[in-house]
């Protein structure tokens, strides 16, 4: 599949998403034994991201500030779908 999309023949993307918000999660860090490291945060809305990349690098994203579903997905993957010119292949 990515010999073809190395050639020009088709399109490859890979999918992911991920959340994102003002309020830190650190359940761990390399921190000197004694010593404080604070982390300042605020509280904010998480906004969960839904991203496509190119073997090209290019980057196509979508955002929501709920939670990502099955019809999220659905949605984001029908509107890629209007700019599609080749054979494409998601994973």
């Amino acid at each position: 599949m990515l010999y073809l999309a190395q050639a020009g023949r088709i399109n490859v993307y890979f999918g992911d998403e991920s959340g994102f918000c003002l309020t830190p999660c650190v359940p761990y860090g390399w921190i000197k034994k004694g010593k404080h490291a604070p982390i300042l945060s605020q509280r904010s809305a998480r906004v969960n991201v839904f991203g496509l990349l190119s073997t090209d690098n290019e980057l196509l994203t979508y955002q929501k500030s709920g939670s990502l579903n099955a019809t999220f997905i659905i949605e984001c993957v029908d509107a890629f779908s209007t700019s599609i010119t080749k054979p494409t292949e998601l994973s």
